[in-house]
């Protein structure tokens, strides 16, 4: 199931995209590890819910050849969120790499 809505929200984006004349396009490897990692990055028991909303996030996609790595990193937080959370960046790095071979998690890393 949230493989479906995964898709259906990264297709709304590519067509909101189109349609701006901004054109995304994205690998379907890096959407098969993304997937992965993300069902994984919900399931952070030292993140809340809040923390756990992708508004607040950039994702970044990088591979070598024998992984695809999926980072999760922080956004910096306007002023009114700054004193709401009383902090400039809102959730944890985290850094996943997903073997090529067979799509598991081979390592999951934190930042800062």
């Amino acid at each position: 199931m949230k493989q479906i809505l995964f898709t259906i929200l990264i297709i709304g984006n590519l067509l909101m995209a189109d349609q701006n004349n901004q054109k995304i396009k994205i690998d379907g490897e890096y959407l098969e590890a993304y997937s992965i990692a993300i069902d994984d990055f919900l399931k952070i028991k030292d993140l809340t819910d809040e923390e756990k909303k992708l508004k607040y996030y950039t994702v970044n996609f990088f591979e070598n050849n024998e992984s695809y790595f999926i980072q999760f990193v922080g956004k910096i937080m306007s002023e009114k969120d700054m004193a709401t959370y009383n902090r400039m960046i809102f959730g944890k790095e985290v850094r996943y790499c997903i073997s090529k071979k067979d799509f598991n998690i081979t390592e999951r890393l934190f930042g800062k």
